[in-house]
């Protein structure tokens, strides 16, 4: 029995009775290699199913993150732009924002609680910190300062609770 095709066709062109026994083991061969080539086309075309999946992927997946890279960083301009907002004060503005004495006097206000102090106490306060505000160089506390003055309810002699070693004594300390 031949070893290949070509060696197959010498034999049957030499031999005639072995031309019929040589043509079905060839076309046994044949079917055989058919079946192979066939299984080896589903397994190539399988692999490159599963290329152009995996390559779909990662197409969308790479997308994907440009997109959330490119919200993230409009994201962060916008909270740059609000922090510089807020670290103005002023809401952006370009001006700075001036501190009222009012804004000082609400909160007084509401820390001593003028409803229950009195009205001629909460004057004496008020009083108190606009000449902080004139004449710091007279002895007056600065700041919060006159309001760590005041600790008890104003009713009869103030004492002063601040621990400043150069600050001297005020009028608001006295009856």
């Amino acid at each position: 029995m031949p070893a290949s095709s070509s060696q197959a066709l010498v034999a049957t062109s030499l031999n005639p009775q072995c031309h019929d026994v040589m043509q079905d083991l060839d076309l046994r061969h044949l079917e055989r290699v058919i079946r192979d080539i066939n299984e080896l086309r589903n397994k190539e075309e399988w692999m490159l199913s599963i290329l152009r999946t995996t390559n779909t992927i990662m197409t969308t997946y790479n997308n994907t993150l440009l997109d959330i890279s490119s919200e993230m960083n409009d994201l962060r301009c916008q909270v740059t732009e609000l922090e510089e907002k807020v670290g103005t004060g002023n809401g952006g503005l370009e001006r700075e924002r001036t501190r009222k004495k009012n804004l000082v006097h609400a909160v007084v206000e509401r820390r001593w609680e003028y409803q229950e102090i009195g009205r001629n106490q909460y004057t004496l306060l008020k009083i108190g910190l606009i000449m902080t505000r004139k004449r710091p160089q007279m002895g007056f506390p600065t700041g919060w300062q006159a309001l760590k003055i005041l600790s008890v309810p104003l009713s009869g002699n103030v004492q002063r609770t601040t621990s400043s070693p150069n600050s001297r004594a005020s009028p608001l300390m006295t009856n």
